[in-house]
């Protein structure tokens, strides 16, 4: 899985502020269509969201991090540029940058990925992630296909053969062993069978 840690790694500082301000639209977007209270809703979910994140990047110990991704899992482009502003708001200071200097490899790929705000990223890495080192972290895995809808899944498919992952072999493989339970593992192929067909 090394090989194939992508463009996330060495993102641009001009690439990284285009997609800031792409954010920042959404949340705009959203809070000019917001029902009323709908984005206050929205602002106090990510401010929760903002502490026990930050508690977690700096509680980071060793072996990999999915703590702080399953936080990250499932964010919409408006929840990511939510849940930045109210990091910053609070005065943990630059999100990105915390990540940044707090992870690395996998761990900080999938993090990166879901702050994007782009599902089919965000799964991609996160099943990297939980394929990683010893033993696979089926929950997290699960939790990243699931996060997908039927259009997210296509792209998700299209984004494994552009990477030259068989997502097929590869879930087979590593949610194949003892530790995963038939009832886990058929979930894991009724997702499979919607995205490799």
């Amino acid at each position: 899985m090394a090989g194939s840690q992508g463009a996330l790694d060495t993102a641009e500082p001009e690439a990284t502020k285009t997609h800031d301000d792409t954010l920042e639209a959404e949340r705009a977007k959203f809070q000019a269509t917001a029902k009323p209270g709908e984005y206050d809703a929205k602002k106090a979910e990510m401010f929760k969201k903002a502490a026990v994140l930050n508690a977690s990047l700096l509680s980071k110990g060793v072996g990999n991090d999915f703590e702080t991704t399953n936080l990250l899992i499932g964010l919409k482009p408006a929840d990511a540029a939510i849940l930045k502003k109210e990091f910053k708001d609070a005065g943990y200071g630059d999100l990105d940058a915390l990540v940044d200097s707090r992870l690395g490899g996998l761990d900080r790929k999938a993090a990166k990925a879901a702050l994007t705000g782009d599902k089919t990223k965000a799964a991609l890495a996160l099943v990297q992630q939980a394929a990683d080192g010893l033993g696979t972290n089926t929950e997290a895995w699960q939790k990243a296909m699931e996060s997908m809808d039927a259009k997210d899944l296509a792209k998700f498919e299209a984004e494994c053969k552009h990477q030259g992952i068989d997502y097929k072999k590869l879930n087979r493989s590593e949610n194949s062993g003892a530790a995963v339970s038939y009832t886990h593992l058929r979930a894991h192929e009724t997702v499979l069978d919607l995205v490799c067909r």
